[in-house]
């Protein structure tokens, strides 16, 4: 398009015309043609009129073609600008190290938070590391302190670690202090712990956890426990520091384990040598009853004849007799000892030969292990002295011989039996006498019958007894001297020869009273003599019968029997008072029926019986038996007087005894006893005895009937007499014999009951004590301490010392009070220095030693380090016995304090005027410019600041009053408060009178500044402008302005307003002019038209204006 000379060429993207190519024209347009520079432009009003100037952070060095001010350039992020109007970059300050605008158009830059850092012209500030920090706005961080930390990034402090902690420079955390060593706050470091004390713990707190070696221990610096001595040797050093402590157990005792304060002596039986971890034993066949015996030069040999186990502590056991050993036996057993072999036997104690070992004396016999022999018995005999301790040694008399020689040695010894007696069995000592009608056999090895209906063979031709005044009775036949039997009958007449009166010869019953009663007792007695059994008795060739009771009357006799009797002297019988005459049919005659004995014994008594009176029975056969407890070896015996007692120590069980029986061992009886009794528990007898010996002291018997008494073992005693051992109290102890318990000596304890040995008393410890007898070492009282081993007394208890304590039983040592603690003598516990006062000094004896705190510090209890002082901001007038730094008091919000340990509120300044602070502040901050303050504000917020209102302006940083607050120039407005400069109203806006905000001069109507159209610049001076149709002013609707676009050139001969004049003017050049002018008036632009022009050229086209094309 052509205007006023010039041809321009737009595309449409251009915000300006001089941004289109523009020359001269190479072809003057003339007239009008139809206005085709004409142009219509829609716009909108700006939301608000800050556009019209850039604002702070924003600058502008260009000429645009929209709404001045809405294309201001920002500051770039890092950078801000406080300038109002800005008009170059240069304008755009970089941010100060540690502040930061992160984002373009930053008017001021923003401290970074504490905990972060900004070097110069930063869009953001970076955290600080962990193990750094920033309390305030900075370029770097700052390393932590030793001992002080920050575990996350973005810290504002370092905290302190922990007591028992440390930190090297620039920690992110603190590290536990290892066994052995601790830390207290500050700790850049942990601290060892000294030699002689051990740390077992990992980040102990205090020095306190350094814990002394025990005795039998040491520590080197900085352990972390304490080492044992080894095993054979020991240390009674409390707080040993070296292994050179631990000293080896002298020669005579020993430690078997770890960690030995002292060493035990070797019992005797035993030795040893230096640094000896146990004790050697005597070796078997030695002793030694050398306590703490240094060398086997202790250790005698057993005497001749004894034996012995290794580590025998008592002389030898010798050998029994019945024994012998020729040398000292290393065998513990009694089998180490020779038997003097069976057929020998020995008295001595401690044979030390078989020489000692005698035969038997001839006729004996022996076991192996013998003290005598045995002789053989009356019956039997021996050639030579038996090997067998058996009765079966001896050889017994063959049956038909006999022998009344104890000890016999030859067969001779046994006689043959005399004729009409008889020994039955082998290993008799007498013969048995045969009775008629027994007869002895040639052997002399029975008695035999001589046949019924024959005569005897010792003459004798009738059954015939005795009565009690020595009368005789017999049986005899009626018509001859013969007595008739048959095989199982006897039958005659009873005929009787007195001894007293006139009658001497044999008279027989002639009284009609006898009867089968009196026949009975008749056949009864006459079976006794003759040995036959009775079976019946009958009256034979009487005259009548009378079974009951009768008289009857024999040659001067008068008899009464009731049937019950045994012989016919048990009947009652007088003289007669009425003499018979004639035979009367023989009224005594008698028949008796009888049994055969099953064996001839019951012609004599036996051993063991007898019989004084004449039966009625086969004789033998009522032998009357001894009774019980006595006995009798006198065959055929005849009173109850050849019964013998039995001895003291035998007894016959039983009547019709031939001999007594031993009592056991074990029992005891006396004369004439029936049984034997049993010892009592806590007795014995060991051979047939009258009594039971008692128990010895240390020995006892537990059952009755006990052969010996037993040994109580080691650790037990028994007094006189005793059933059962007692086991030793704890505190004592016993060893074999063991009559009684011993006392563990003073300065140890036994604490097992049934202690065995001196060695099961053991030594008290440091920090105990015994005296004789005790069952448990006492614990010294807290507050006392004994290092002494084997304590004998509560003496040795000693108090500790002040400045040292024991807080539990058994002390072995005290430990020193820690600094900031004291205590007196014998105490418990260290009592702490008050709060509000401090000490140093370990082992503190009193509380002299904790001094007060300095002014503006404070402490708790028990504190060991100077007190903390008070902190800027704060003050305190006296030391504080609080721990807390609540303990000083604030300066006070509105006031301000440098000081460290600050003792007094003088020391609390007011802040400046027209600043503020909070109740602890090192510093007061300073009203921003657009505020005041009257007075120093108490709040630590900027609310305590006051606004200039609205309208108003002030420049002034720490403003103090109101006065300050400037009313902003005509054209010039302050929408809100607080406003350090105020804003310039661009056309068609202007300040109202209160200047709070720029109003719309309003459409179709001048501005105030009187200019008439809407005006621009191209870029080589010359002036473009709106201009209306047909009159000097450019029309406004609501939306819209329109008219025609005029250019007063400033090149050329041209040099008044020219318009368009070429038909190329088109929409495309319109936007252009449109967005120009948009720019100029403030307004946003919309949409650009052209108006009243003759063609439409949408697409790019030259345009001639005033000569521009």
């Amino acid at each position: 398009m052509y205007i006023a000379g010039y041809s321009w060429r737009c595309v449409g993207s251009e915000q300006s015309l001089q941004d289109c190519s523009y020359n001269d024209a190479t072809n003057w347009g003339t007239g009008y043609q139809s206005y085709a520079g004409g142009l219509g432009c829609d716009f909108r009003l700006p939301d608000a009129p800050s556009c019209v100037a850039c604002t702070l952070g924003k600058f502008s060095d260009t000429i645009t073609d929209v709404v001045p001010g809405s294309e201001c350039t920002d500051c770039v992020a890092g950078r801000y600008s406080n300038t109002p109007n800005a008009t170059s970059s240069d304008d755009c300050l970089a941010c100060e190290a540690g502040k930061f605008s992160a984002s373009s158009g930053a008017s001021s830059c923003t401290d970074c938070d504490a905990g972060q850092y900004s070097v110069e012209a930063s869009t953001s500030c970076s955290d600080c590391a962990a193990g750094r920090y920033s309390s305030v706005p900075s370029s770097t961080c700052h390393l932590c302190d030793p001992g002080k930390f920050s575990a996350s990034a973005k810290s504002t402090i370092c905290a302190d670690c922990e007591s028992g902690q440390y930190a090297i420079e620039d920690s992110s955390s603190c590290t536990d202090c290892v066994a052995g060593r601790y830390s207290v706050v500050p700790n850049a470091t942990c601290i060892a712990c000294e030699a002689g004390k051990a740390g077992a713990s990992t980040k102990a707190s205090s020095e306190s956890m350094c814990v002394g070696c025990e005795p039998g221990s040491y520590a080197t610096e900085s352990s972390a426990s304490c080492s044992d001595c080894v095993a054979g040797r020991y240390s009674s050093t409390i707080n040993a520091t070296s292994v050179a402590t631990c000293l080896a157990c002298h020669a005579g005792k020993f430690s078997h384990s770890l960690k030995s304060a002292w060493c035990v002596g070797c019992d005797p039986g035993t030795y040893s040598a230096e640094a000896s971890t146990s004790c050697n034993d005597c070796a078997a066949g030695r002793y030694s009853t050398t306590p703490n015996a240094t060398s086997s030069a202790t250790c005698l040999a057993c005497f001749p004849g004894s034996y012995s186990g290794a580590g025998s502590s008592s002389n030898c056991t010798g050998c029994v007799p019945g024994k012998y050993l020729i040398s000292a036996s290393t065998s513990t057993e009694s089998s180490a000892c020779s038997d003097c072999g069976a057929g020998r036997y020995s008295t001595s104690n401690n044979a030390t030969s078989s020489a000692t070992c005698l035969e038997c004396f001839p006729g004996s016999y022996s076991g192996a292990a013998s003290v005598d022999c045995t002789g053989c018995l009356p019956g039997t005999y021996l050639v030579n002295a038996a090997t067998s301790i058996e009765t079966s040694a001896c050889t017994d008399c063959s049956a038909g011989r006999y022998s009344p020689t104890r000890n016999a040695t030859s067969s001779d010894t046994c006689i043959l039996c005399d004729a009409g007696k008889a020994t039955y069995t082998s290993g008799e000592a007498e013969c048995t006498q045969c009775v008629d009608p027994y007869y002895s056999n040639d052997e002399r090895t029975a008695c035999s019958f001589c046949g019924l209906g024959s005569e005897t063979s010792t003459g004798g031709s009738y059954p015939t007894g005795m009565l009690s005044d020595g009368s005789s009775i017999r049986l005899r036949s009626y018509y001859s001297s013969r007595t008739y039997f048959s095989s199982t009958s006897v039958y005659g007449r009873i005929e009787i020869r007195p001894t007293r009166g006139s009658t001497t010869w044999w008279s027989y019953v002639y009284d009609d009273h006898w009867g089968d009663i009196d026949a009975k007792v008749a056949c009864r007695q006459l079976a006794r003599e003759v040995g036959y059994v009775y079976v019946n008795g009958w009256t034979r060739s009487r005259s009548q019968t009378d079974d009951g009771p009768s008289n009857m009357y024999i040659a001067g006799y008068s008899w009464r029997c009731v049937g019950s009797e045994q012989s016919l002297q048990d009947c009652s019988y007088n003289d007669a008072t009425n003499w018979g005459t004639g035979y009367q049919s023989y009224a005594g005659g008698l028949g008796c029926d009888f049994r055969l004995p099953d064996a001839p014994s019951c012609v004599a008594c036996t051993l063991g019986k007898f019989s004084d009176t004449i039966t009625d029975v086969v004789p033998g056969s009522e032998c009357t038996d001894c009774v019980a407890g006595r006995y009798s070896n006198t065959p055929n015996a005849t009173s109850s007087d050849d019964c013998l007692a039995c001895e003291a120590g035998k007894f016959s069980a039983s009547s019709g005894a031939s001999s007594c029986t031993d009592c056991d061992a074990g029992q005891y009886s006396v004369e004439a006893s029936t049984s034997c009794s049993d010892c009592a528990a806590g007795r014995y007898s060991s051979v047939p005895s009258s009594t039971c010996h008692l128990c010895d002291p240390g020995k006892f018997s537990a059952s009755a009937k006990s052969t010996i008494c037993a040994d109580c073992e080691s650790g037990q005693y028994a007094i006189e007499d005793s059933s059962s051992c007692t086991d030793c109290v704890a505190g004592r102890y016993s060893v074999v014999p063991n009559a009684t318990c011993i006392a563990c000596e003073a300065g140890k304890a036994g604490a097992s009951t049934k202690a065995s040995s001196e060695s099961m008393c053991v030594g008290c410890e440091p920090g105990s004590y015994a005296t004789e007898s005790s069952a448990s070492c006492s614990d010294c009282v807290a507050g006392r301490y004994s290092s002494t081993i084997n304590a004998t007394s509560v003496a040795t208890c000693l108090a500790c010392h002040a400045g040292k304590f024991s807080h539990s039983l058994k002390s072995a040592w005290c430990v020193g009070c820690d600094p900031g603690t004291y205590s007196a003598e014998a105490s418990t516990s260290c009592n702490d220095c008050a709060a509000g006062r401090y000490s140093t000094t370990p082992n503190a004896t009193s509380s002299a030693t904790c001094l007060a705190c300095f002014p503006g510090s404070y402490s708790g209890a028990g504190s060991s380090s100077n007190c903390t002082g008070c902190v800027p901001g704060k003050y305190l007038i006296s030391a504080s016995t609080s721990t807390e730094s609540s303990a000083c008091s604030d300066c006070g919000a509105g006031r301000y304090s440098t000081s460290n340990n600050a003792t007094s509120s003088a020391t609390c300044l007011e802040c400046f005027p027209g600043s503020y602070s909070g109740a602890a502040s090192v510093d007061c901050t300073g009203c921003l410019p657009g505020t005041y303050l009257v007075n120093a504000a108490t709040s630590i917020e900027t609310s305590a600041c006051t606004d200039c209102s609205a309208g108003r302006y002030s420049p002034t940083r720490n403003a103090t009053s109101s006065d300050t607050c400037i009313l902003c120039d005509a054209g010039k407005a302050t929408y809100t408060s607080g406003e350090a400069e105020c804003t310039q109203c661009v056309d068609p806006y202007y300040s109202n009178d209160e200047r709070t905000a720029c109003s719309f001069c309003g459409l179709g109507s001048e501005t105030s500044t009187g200019g008439s159209y809407p005006t621009g610049m191209l870029s080589d001076g010359s002036s473009i402008r709106l201009r209306s149709y047909y009159s000097s002013r450019t029309y406004f609707s609501s939306t819209s302005v329109y008219g025609r676009i005029e250019i007063r050139p400033t090149r050329g001969s041209t040099t008044w307003w020219s318009y368009v004049y070429d038909d190329h003017w088109g929409d495309i050049d319109a936007k252009v002019a449109c967005r120009q002018l948009a720019r100029e008036v403030g307004y946003v632009y919309v949409n650009g038209w052209t108006r009243s022009r003759s063609q439409t050229d949408d697409g790019p086209s030259n345009m001639y204006i005033a000569g521009y094309s």
